[in-house]
């Protein structure tokens, strides 16, 4: 039950990046357009995928071609699946995050005082 909860949790940030093109990965680092659109995508997967799992080893233990004990089974390939999205989707981000500016040193150029303009006549 607590995996349920940890990808609603998931898709909502997913939702949110699809949505706004934003994801942050820190407190300064923040992922934004398309890039930050597929990593939403990526971190909404999890419930489709494990409903589709669910679905798969359901048929086959119905058809006889696994036993019924697989179905202790079924809580370790949806944390496989929650887990895999998660490294999938922050690896993606982490792989095309912006590069930083440079730092901002003390300019080399003096700074120049205006022309100096006579008194009018």
């Amino acid at each position: 039950m607590c995996l349920l909860f940890f990808e609603i949790a998931l898709f909502v940030t997913g939702l949110i990046a699809v949505i706004t093109a934003k994801l942050p990965l820190s407190k300064k680092l923040i992922l934004t357009g398309p890039k930050a659109r597929i990593a939403g995508g990526i971190l909404m997967l999890p419930i489709p995928l494990a409903l589709g799992a669910g679905v798969i080893l359901g048929a086959l233990m119905g058809t006889g071609a696994l036993p019924y004990s697989a179905q202790d089974y079924t809580p370790c390939v949806e944390l496989a699946i929650v887990l895999v999205c998660v490294a999938a989707a922050y690896g993606f981000a982490y792989a095309n995050k912006p590069s930083e500016p440079p730092p901002q040193g003390p300019s080399s150029i003096p700074p120049q005082e205006p022309p100096a303009v006579p008194p009018a006549p």
